[in-house]
């Protein structure tokens, strides 16, 4: 079990580049989810009531969804609830990661897990990066003609244009969402866990992806450990220095982009126009009809619509993890996955904050990136002391038991 355990939390950031990739063709589904619901099945781990209960109305609003759009296409079964399906697997794999955790010896796996995932996507982006230069072997090269890390996966910075790497994601930014994870993961665990190596490893994949909202991100993070940390060096030194950049660096970028927005520049083939553009559709289609304000499109359903009024491939999706929350399930949905997200995010505010930023300008790549922000929200309970019991699995039951229990049980016997 600790096996499959393990390759589930490495396999995190395995998203449907790695298919691209290799040339794969087919159906492609995250390996961790699909192992997640192994574990669950396997382990009868009990099922999480409130990420079950937010599954439901998104399967809900999701078949809404689909009864409108079934008057423009004949859908499948697949076609209609991928969403919901990549949803109800992320439910099962939460539900695994709150019961094992509960354990110390899992949260250490989790640890290990999360360290071996960031060497090794720290060593693919330097494979594909090698292999792009022709210098090594590589299963597609075809890849790298719409993929160049001079051109797509490429940023000019101070004159000089570097690669963005992005591991096996699909792009930069949720590969830099993933290193912001795994350093919240080991900023809330250092007490007991190796974080040193963790927060060094993690900061690398940020750096290295080059994303604006990622740097942005860090701000709060980095405000939190000036907060917290004892260290005088990284108080008057470090923390404000890497704050400052940060800010420099993402505010350069972004207000560019906001400039080419007020000019008219930006076009519907920049990310800038493009997201401009969903979210003034998604906002004016909410405004005018009642049903979509209140239930959205469904879930991964709006490229449908924007497929039947602008030609546009049905793939398409608003490149905004806010914005796809609101046009999947409305505002109904948006507000009650709003109180779910917060609720689970009193650790402290600033994380919740980097969060926010993090996943605000997002693209949801089949909703990779939405399974990072949703995972890191279970950070709460690996991070609080008193809820870390022993756990005692015997063979496929999974029985838990805490002291208290198991004292009694010695007493009664």
């Amino acid at each position: 079990m600790k096996i499959l355990y393990f390759l589930m939390i490495v396999m995190l950031p395995f998203s449907a580049m790695i298919k691209i990739m290799m040339g794969w063709q087919g159906i492609y589904i995250e390996p961790s989810l699909i192992l997640g619901f192994v574990l669950f099945v396997l382990m009868r781990v009990p099922l999480q009531k409130k990420e079950f209960f937010i599954f439901s109305l998104y399967i809900t609003v999701t078949t809404i969804g689909f009864l409108n759009l079934s008057n423009y296409y004949s859908l499948s079964l697949y076609d209609i609830y991928n969403h919901s399906l990549r949803f109800l697997l992320l439910v099962f794999m939460m539900s695994v990661i709150v019961y094992f955790n509960k354990n110390h010896d899992y949260k250490l796996l989790t640890a290990k897990a999360l360290l071996f995932s960031c060497w090794f996507q720290i060593l693919f982006s330097v494979y594909t990066y090698l292999a792009w230069k022709g210098m090594i072997w590589f299963p597609n090269p075809s890849f790298f003609d719409h993929n160049s890390f001079d051109d797509r996966f490429s940023l000019p910075v101070f004159g000089m244009i570097l690669p963005r790497f992005f591991g096996t994601t699909q792009e930069p930014a949720p590969f830099g969402l993933f290193g912001l994870c795994v350093l919240m993961f080991f900023l809330l665990n250092k007490k007991s866990l190796p974080y040193k190596q963790g927060v060094c490893l993690s900061l690398g994949i940020i750096l290295v992806s080059l994303s604006d909202q990622i740097f942005l991100a860090l701000i709060p993070i980095g405000i939190w450990s000036f907060i917290k940390t004892k260290n005088i060096l990284a108080k008057i030194i470090i923390a404000p220095a890497a704050i400052i950049l940060t800010f420099i660096y993402a505010y350069n970028n972004i207000v560019s982009k906001i400039g080419m927005i007020s000019s008219g520049v930006a076009s519907f083939g920049e990310s800038a126009g493009e997201r401009l553009f969903y979210l003034k559709y998604i906002i004016e289609s909410m405004l005018s009809h009642i049903p979509i304000l209140l239930l959205g499109y469904g879930g991964g359903l709006l490229g449908y619509q924007l497929n039947y009024e602008f030609g546009l491939p049905v793939t398409t999706s608003p490149m905004s993890i806010v914005a796809d929350i609101l046009a999947s399930g409305g505002i109904l949905f948006f507000i009650l996955f709003s109180f779910y997200y917060i609720s689970y995010l009193r650790i402290h505010f600033l994380f919740a904050l980097s969060l926010i930023i993090a996943n605000s300008l997002q693209h949801d790549w089949k909703s990779t990136s939405f399974f990072f922000a949703l995972a890191v929200i279970r950070i709460y309970f690996l991070s609080k002391n008193h809820i870390v019991n022993p756990i005692y699995l015997y063979g496929s039951k999974g029985i838990e038991l805490n002291n208290h229990s198991a004292i009694n049980n010695k007493k009664n016997g």
